[in-house]
């Protein structure tokens, strides 16, 4: 689905992706992602991955491209919003960390919370989810979530974290109406300071608050979208600088993975070599040999001693070697200055003797020099 902020009358123009029994090529992908970019504002997608089937998967050759044009010359160059459901495998044991739809910094993540406060159980745990909205669980027998079939009827079990991507689309396009001028770093700007962990009681606590002051969790991102909040934040938003600044650092220094321990390499981020002082996104990717690439746990820690589990670790995935790209938001206005310390770790020491190597990795920060202005 994709919508338009004109929501007084809404438009919403509907991109058929799913309607060949053999699915779709890179290129409609591609395609749909970017169809009539002036005009539509908000890609809303309430699919992604298979959450049974122990992938790592993502944008391809031809998506991501299709991505970086889109918010870069999308809405007349302030950029399109991709908002992405963050998937339903959280009973399978799946985690989002995985779905390199959510791990893109062009991407919203959204995840469901229930009435009562509580995660849902489908939910899928990284440190890349942006927010959640609320939801019903798969076993929820109440009627209290209303949605259209397509045969312009109405159904009362619409679960998962598909509505939760269409609801959150909605609510960023009263942000857009609230103001135009919104580009889509500034959309997710707004949904980390909107957000909110209700105190930390919101998603069974566990909240890390960063040195920024901002509060996060691996299965709810900086909280539950206050619509109210957003918008009205939304009126007087000044936008950020663009482009947002980069930086990158590697380490080819060849590491051990004990079988019952870990290992742990630093990369340093100096001044003189990064001008940002406020980040937003930060990716890590790396380059692991080892026998069963679920059974690592990756854990990142910044410079103000924020940790992120960046690979949770999938027990029934047993595919060998991980090499892949994870965000964390987690590090959210913080100064990336510093020691920045990746670890990693056989979650199943007791079970298997492997042992592996980690043979590279790289991190790339983005952000700005200035604090933005709100």
């Amino acid at each position: 689905m994709a919508l338009s902020s004109r929501m007084l009358p809404s438009l919403l123009p509907g991109l058929r992706l799913f309607g060949n029994p053999n699915g779709f090529t890179e290129e409609e992908e591609a395609s749909a992602l970017t169809h009539n970019l002036q005009n539509i504002h908000i890609y809303s997608n309430s699919w992604g991955p298979n959450d049974y089937s122990n992938e790592i998967t993502g944008p391809g050759d031809l998506v991501f491209p299709a991505l970086n044009h889109g918010v870069t010359f999308g809405r007349h160059w302030k950029g399109s919003i991709y908002v992405f459901s963050a998937g339903n495998g959280g009973y399978a044991g799946d985690s989002c960390a995985y779905d390199g739809y959510i791990n893109s910094i062009y991407t919203i993540g959204i995840n469901s919370v229930l009435s009562n406060g509580q995660v849902a159980g489908f939910c899928e745990a990284c440190s890349a989810v942006t927010a959640v909205v609320y939801g019903n669980d798969f076993a929820d027998t109440r009627t209290n979530f209303v949605a259209p079939t397509k045969n312009a009827d109405c159904m009362l079990d619409f679960s998962g974290t598909s509505p939760s991507a269409a609801l959150a689309s909605g609510v960023i396009a009263l942000a857009l109406q609230a103001n135009p001028q919104l580009t889509w770093r500034d959309v997710q700007h707004l949904l980390a300071r909107s957000s909110s962990s209700h105190g930390g009681t919101l998603c069974g606590g566990n909240w890390l608050v960063n040195s920024a002051s901002f509060s996060v969790h691996d299965k709810c991102g900086f909280g539950l979208i206050n619509t109210a909040d957003l918008v009205e934040r939304a009126k007087t938003w000044q936008s950020v600088p663009q482009p947002a600044l980069v930086c990158e650092v590697s380490s080819d220094n060849v590491l051990d993975i004990p079988f019952d321990g870990q290992t742990v390499s630093a990369l340093h981020i100096s001044s003189g070599s990064c001008g940002i002082r406020y980040l937003e996104h930060v990716l890590v990717a790396v380059n692991i040999e080892f026998p069963r690439r679920g059974h690592l746990r990756l854990t990142l820690a910044a410079p103000s001693g924020t940790a992120s589990t960046v690979a949770p670790g999938r027990d029934r995935d047993e595919t060998p070697d991980l090499s892949w790209s994870f965000l964390t938001l987690h590090n959210w206005g913080e100064n990336p200055l510093g020691s920045w310390r990746l670890s990693v770790r056989n979650t199943h020491p007791e079970t298997y003797n492997s042992t592996g190597s980690l043979r590279r990795w790289t991190l790339t920060l983005y952000g700005s020099a200035t604090l933005p202005l709100h």
